[in-house]
């Protein structure tokens, strides 16, 4: 949405470079504004006395002004990714634990969110357990690409308090951008509730993300954290812990606490600020471009109400690349 109005600013400079054409650059602020917001719309009537006073430019800035804070660190109002069917059946079983070896992503427990050239499969090849890993990949220089898999399938013991694993391998390294590896929250995700496991600059990103649809624009926010440096070029074991009460995080790479952080966003307190999990996913999802792609793959992904810990063995290693 942001990107659309600001190809929309840039088109308007390239072709009235003297904002002078003062109708024509209302014309277009009132023709985006109606276009992403409902009535009253965020900006006060306008008119020729108006422009003349504050100048087309001015105008032009304060509209990017109003609309930056609909992007929170890359977290829409509008909706991500296109809405995939959801997975439905009865509650899964504790502890749940997918190793991908039926060699299909499993659908009915599964909802892909994808978009922006982002692809989740099932590969060969690539070490970890058994045959099958989850490749969740970002093509390279595309803005805003998604790979993720939810479910809404867990049963309601984890509605406050829930644990999870998964052994993963990030490849080349970490982006330097905000990226999201996994997300609890409540569902409808992107517009929920979420504490996210990411990373940025390489170390880890927790977040609490408030966009449910149908907040106001100035209750949605985020509340972010930074931990230590992530693993990447091999296969290690990621867990996480979140709660709602109070909302917190922990996250631990290869069984070593790497982030630990209680949430506070705004006026709301730091206590059931999800309002409950119900939606659990994992993947990968990068706010920015990825000048050569990425590749985040996952192996015995696992859901229960304890800390759930390392397998016995460890995986075998990524084959070196011929």
């Amino acid at each position: 949405m942001i990107a659309k109005v600001r190809h929309d600013f840039k088109l308007m400079k390239s072709a009235r470079a003297d904002y002078r054409s003062d109708r024509w650059v209302v014309a277009l602020i009132l023709k985006v504004l109606r276009s992403i917001t409902p009535p009253p719309h965020p900006l006060p009537m306008l008119n020729k006395k108006i422009i003349s006073t504050l100048g087309a430019a001015s105008l032009c800035a304060g509209l990017m002004y109003v609309l930056t804070p609909l992007s929170i660190n890359g977290a829409d109002v509008a909706p991500a990714a296109p809405a995939a069917p959801v997975a439905k059946g009865p509650p899964l079983a504790l502890p749940f634990n997918d190793d991908f070896e039926s060699g299909e992503l499993k659908t009915d427990i599964w909802t892909p969110h994808v978009a922006n050239g982002g692809t989740v499969t099932l590969v060969q090849g690539k070490g970890g357990y058994g045959k099958y890993v989850l490749q969740a990949h970002l093509p390279a220089a595309v803005n805003r690409s998604i790979a993720l898999v939810g479910t809404t399938r867990l049963p309601d013991a984890l509605s406050s308090h829930a644990f999870g694993r998964a052994y993963v391998y990030i490849s080349p390294n970490g982006p330097p951008q905000h990226t999201v590896l996994t997300y609890s929250g409540t569902a409808g995700w992107p517009q929920s509730n979420w504490l996210e496991v990411g990373m940025y600059k390489g170390a880890v990103q927790t977040s609490y993300q408030q966009q449910m649809q149908g907040l106001a624009r100035e209750a949605r926010g985020e509340a972010v954290a930074f931990g230590k440096t992530l693993p990447t070029g091999k296969w290690f074991c990621l867990e996480w812990e979140v709660n709602d009460a109070p909302d917190s995080l922990t996250v631990w790479a290869d069984g070593e606490e790497v982030s630990k952080d209680v949430f506070t966003f705004k006026t709301f307190g730091n206590t059931n600020l999800v309002k409950g999990f119900a939606d659990f996913g994992f993947g990968v999802r990068t706010f920015g471009q990825v000048p050569d792609g990425l590749d985040v793959y996952y192996d015995n992904v696992a859901f229960d109400s304890k800390r759930i810990g390392p397998l016995k063995s460890p995986p075998a290693p990524m084959p070196a690349t011929p």
